[in-house]
């Protein structure tokens, strides 16, 4: 996306280019006229000054090539010179060959069009007066030595046809300038906009692939190509098809839109891509594809496409970050208005449970849960609206986990039986310690709910992952995640408890993307072994997880 597409020389290229083929011609027409001189044709031949000069011309019109190329900053210097030379030779050949009616009169055009085309008019227009004057005087000097038949009504018309062309020439050339000079000018202004868009596209978060003929790929920008995969660098120019694997799909759709975009394009399609080798863990790559016609067509074939590419797992996590930073920046607001009146129906309730009927105690006890229920919620939601402040330290993985499984079974040895820890003593983590601790709380709180109340029927464990990093798994012998919540776990405020506050699963995944860590289902459920029911695996990267030998 970096070369310009449009080219257009400036007008020092095209002098110099201009300058060349000058001397090109130069070169042709000095060795062609040595040609026939060499076959005894013209009557130069027979003079040693007609041969002298057309040595001089022929050698001169190889050094002046030889310049152009070697020296191309002088170009416009070197056609004022060469045009000179020419106008010199020409008068030269012209008066050792019969004049006039010699043959070789015609030769003046050749430096008056190079000098008409490529100089300005008033130096092609000298270069007609001098031609003509030496025409004309060639004539005179003939009448007065009585050296042949006198031509002044030839010589008088060829000086003004050299005018003539001369003055059309330069008008021509004019407008040829004038024109490449707008050519110039808005072939700059159309690279400056290529570059703009350019530039605007690279940085675009959506994807953006322009699709030609038989869905060949004739552009992508960074954002496609993560979304797509990285390979999608080296298709540029070929089909997707070529590709084969899960290619297949997406080249078929969009072959489909190439050929059929006359009857009407689809306003969006969804495309379900398997997971990227190159980031484990990571799910169904699941994609919003808006293709978009451009009306013009490459080469005979169909119209090209341009195609949006929208991965819609980010754009769900970006309306749940918005949604979820919307209630905790009003929860923080009035979390001081809320947490007042709470303390004080939390207080009343505690005065009246004294004095009150022990028929109402249950009513007493209600009242109670639901204000511990209520202070939870909000200190959830606080807890989320300021889980970007990270303090990473050094933890030992094992003391860490004893903590959190202490905080939640706090009756001693036999209650914390229910929970089998499989972490090395010596296995540390780069982590803040408040974060992990929230994070492993709430799982081992969410495995605790589900979990029978047999000793190990929650199973905490620390295997090695890929790429070097480590996993730690929490799971549990319960009956395992309904398939119907699956795609709603980790949304923010969706439980399957009444006293649940459904922020904890997925306050623990922002808190483990936080510190560079990821939090997935593992397993739903419904394995064998043991422990069959849900399994949630923190994934640790090297960078993070640095277990001892």
């Amino acid at each position: 996306m970096s070369a310009a597409p449009f080219g257009s020389d400036n007008p020092e290229q095209l002098a110099l280019k201009r300058a060349r083929m000058a001397c090109v011609v130069r070169c042709v027409l000095a060795f062609g006229l040595t040609a026939l001189a060499s076959a005894q044709r013209l009557e130069v031949a027979t003079r040693p000054t007609g041969v002298s000069a057309l040595i001089g011309y022929c050698l001169f019109s190889l050094a002046a090539l030889n310049v152009v190329y070697l020296r191309p900053g002088t170009a416009r210097l070197q056609t004022r010179v060469g045009v000179v030379a020419d106008l010199v030779a020409m008068v030269l050949l012209q008066s050792v060959s019969g004049g006039v009616r010699g043959g070789l009169v015609a030769l003046f055009f050749a430096p008056l069009v190079t000098s008409s085309l490529l100089l300005e008019r008033s130096f092609a227009l000298l270069i007609a007066a001098v031609a003509s004057i030496a025409i004309v005087g060639d004539t005179v000097v003939r009448d007065l030595l009585s050296l042949g038949e006198v031509a002044y009504f030839e010589s008088g018309l060829l000086g003004a046809t050299m005018f003539v062309v001369a003055l059309v020439l330069t008008q021509l050339a004019q407008r040829v300038r004038s024109q490449e000079s707008l050519v110039a000018a808005t072939a700059a202004e159309l690279n400056a906009q290529f570059r703009v868009n350019a530039t605007v596209i690279e940085a675009m978060s959506q994807g953006v692939l322009i699709i030609g003929r038989d869905a060949h790929i004739q552009l992508s920008n960074p954002a496609a190509r993560r979304l797509l995969g990285r390979e999608l660098a080296a298709l540029e120019g070929r089909t997707a098809m070529s590709n084969g694997g899960h290619w297949w799909e997406l080249a078929t759709l969009l072959q489909t839109w190439v050929r059929n975009q006359a009857r009407g394009l689809p306003p969006a399609v969804m495309l379900t891509l398997p997971p990227d080798d190159e980031a484990p863990g990571a799910g169904p790559r699941k994609l919003r594809l808006r293709p978009v016609g451009l009306g013009g067509a490459i080469g005979t074939g169909d119209a090209p496409l341009v195609i949006y590419i929208e991965d819609l797992a980010e754009t769900e996590t970006q309306a749940s970050q918005l949604k979820l930073a919307s209630m905790g920046r009003l929860t923080a607001s009035i979390a001081h208005e809320i947490r007042n009146p709470l303390a004080a129906i939390a207080h009343a309730n505690a005065l009246l449970r004294e004095s009150a009927d022990p028929i109402d105690a249950r009513l007493h006890d209600i009242v109670g849960d639901n204000a511990r229920r209520i202070d939870r919620i909000v200190e959830d939601i606080l807890s989320v609206s300021q889980s970007t402040r990270i303090e990473p330290e050094t933890l030992r993985l094992r003391d860490a986990i004893d903590t959190a499984v202490a905080e939640l079974l706090p009756g001693g040895p036999e209650a914390r039986a229910r929970v089998s820890i499989d972490v090395p003593a010596d296995a540390t983590l780069r982590f803040d310690r408040m974060h992990f601790g929230r994070i492993v709380g709430n799982l081992l709180a969410n495995a605790l709910r589900h979990a029978s109340a047999t000793p190990g029927a929650i199973a905490v464990q620390l295997r090695l992952g890929a790429g070097g990093g480590s996993v730690l798994l929490v799971a549990d012998d319960g009956e395992g995640v309904a398939p119907e919540h699956l795609r709603k776990l980790f949304e923010p405020f969706f439980t399957t408890h009444r006293k649940g506050t459904g922020l904890g699963l997925y306050l623990s995944r922002e808190l483990a993307s936080a510190n560079g860590a990821t939090l997935v289902l593992q397993s739903p459920g419904g394995g064998q072994g043991r422990h069959r029911g849900a399994c949630f695996a923190l994934r640790l990267p090297a960078a993070l997880a640095q277990e001892a030998s």
